[in-house]
């Protein structure tokens, strides 16, 4: 993600997730679905109709079903596997058998793996939105300047700090 100058010299940790100039035009962006409100305290949706990760996480949760946490976390971690092998699958027809790729089918199939991701997290007492700030994190100092053939092969590199990143 590219950080504007204003930002830059703000010399805060954080991601400016606020920012309009360093974050996506949402200006453009449609509801998905038809999902209900029950909680003005724990809206699925957030003001402007986008769903938020921790929203999504518990519009997922209305279907999750199961109370012995050792099952779910088991039918959860396996489901996973299961869609990204439909995904993984999806993708192969589409490269190597002359299937047109269908944006739809694959929105579906992607969809059913953040559904497993989403109630995993919410079995282990996580958040979606601390486990994407957790994976970030990790990114960010693995790469700090972005993707690198050389950091992804020399994995013992010394990660770097965000302040020490120029």
């Amino acid at each position: 993600m590219k950080t504007c100058e204003t930002c830059k010299n703000k010399g805060n940790d954080d991601i400016p997730w606020d920012c309009p100039t360093c974050t996506p035009d949402k200006s453009n962006w449609e509801p998905i679905g038809s999902i209900k409100v029950d909680s003005e305290e724990n809206p699925p949706l957030d003001c402007v109709g986008i769903f938020s990760l921790n929203g999504y996480q518990i519009a997922a949760m209305r279907t999750a079903g199961m109370e012995n946490k050792i099952c779910r976390y088991g039918n959860f971690a396996l489901g996973i596997a299961g869609e990204a092998g439909e995904v993984a699958d999806y993708i192969k027809k589409v490269l190597y058998h002359g299937h047109p790729i269908d944006k739809d089918k694959l929105c579906k199939e992607l969809g059913d793996v953040l559904w497993y991701v989403a109630t995993l997290a919410d079995t282990a007492g996580l958040t979606l939105e601390v486990v994407a700030r957790a994976n970030i994190d990790k990114l960010w100092a693995r790469y700090p300047n972005g993707f690198s053939t050389e950091r992804s092969i020399n994995r013992d590199i010394e990660p770097m700090k965000r302040e020490e990143i120029v």
